[in-house]
């Protein structure tokens, strides 16, 4: 699960562009972060009310009416609040306005998942009626933390959901070798390693298993997670600290949510890039594109009931408003 990633501000492009039909990052210039009050799109011929994130191509006039606004980000890392009508052109691109400078450089890999149309299709087939929904393992406990993934934490809390009531649980994490650590019992559905247990050492991957026993029979689940090795986490901290320090105040908090997401989902850090992605859902209900993010992460790691909620979602909204993020 160890990945090298090099971070950039147009991070955030990517995790907009993952619910976009049509955007590609060659095409993508610009992206509305947040709209207030009444504001639409115009491409060509063709207008569009805008709701939430959207992501912006040269030509395109963003119509905003009186007493509305409409955050923008460039590309070029130019951020500015548009109160009136603007033409997403080289001349906007320049307009005096925060700059928005990237965090640890630039790369044209950042860019790579704008292009998100045919993945974020195949994803809505399988979260529809009779999609084939692909799960960690066919199991009636869902596993809801340390799911796949890496992670920071060497006290780890486990937390899962059957599917129907369990008499007991036994939860056995194990190291590599599938040697048992530790385990313990409990009527909850959640159970933190204790206290008094030598912390996980870093730079090892562990497996945990539950055991739930429901109506008299034992249901089980597992799953693997790696914990970042003393360099990796420390690279990790210095990202995130630079990112939370630098989009504190104000509208920059979304970009910091979106910046984080995509950048814990590179590092395969998939707990807390979900974290990330439910601050910008609370923070807009028509966020489409966040949402297709988690339900792209759900699926990744094995989440087939957190998957299928999105998709609904998703499948709601788009059937209230459109599909937000194309013409």
């Amino acid at each position: 699960m160890k990945k090298t990633v090099i971070l950039g501000l147009v991070l955030v492009f990517a995790i907009a562009g993952l619910a976009c039909e049509s955007a590609r990052a060659s095409d993508t210039a610009a992206m509305i972060i947040k709209v207030t009050g009444n504001v639409k799109v115009q491409r060509g011929a063709k207008q569009k009310a805008i709701k939430s994130k959207f992501p912006l191509k040269m030509g395109d006039k963003v119509l905003v009416a009186d007493g509305s606004s409409a955050l923008i980000l460039f590309s070029n890392g130019k951020k500015i609040t548009a109160t009136t009508d603007l033409e997403i052109n080289e001349a906007a691109m320049k307009i005096e306005g925060k700059e928005v400078s990237a965090v640890a450089g630039a790369s044209s890999m950042l860019m790579k998942s704008v292009a998100g149309g045919d993945k974020n299709a195949d994803l809505k087939a399988k979260g529809g009626v009779g999609g084939a929904v692909r799960a960690a393992a066919k199991t009636e406990v869902q596993l809801l933390s340390y799911l796949n993934t890496s992670t920071l934490n060497t006290r780890p809390v486990f937390a899962w959901e059957p599917s129907a009531k369990a008499d007991s649980s036994k939860v056995t994490l194990m190291d590599e070798d599938g040697e048992e650590l530790w385990s313990g019992k409990t009527a909850d559905k959640l159970i933190a390693y204790p206290d008094d247990m030598d912390p996980l050492e870093p730079g090892m991957e562990y497996t945990y298993e539950v055991k739930s026993v429901i109506d008299g029979d034992e249901i089980e689940a597992a799953s693997t997670f790696y914990i970042l090795d003393e360099d990796e986490a420390a690279e990790v901290k210095k990202a995130v600290d630079a990112i939370k320090k630098q989009y504190a105040k104000d509208d920059d908090v979304i970009i910091q949510h979106m910046l984080l997401a995509q950048y814990y989902k590179e590092k395969e850090l998939y707990m807390d890039a979900i974290d990330e992605l439910k601050s910008l859902v609370a923070l807009d209900e028509y966020d489409v594109a966040s949402r297709m993010a988690l339900a792209d992460i759900y699926d990744t790691v094995g989440n087939k009931g957190a998957f299928k909620a999105e998709i609904a979602k998703v499948e709601e909204i788009e059937k209230e408003i459109g599909d937000p993020t194309a013409f």
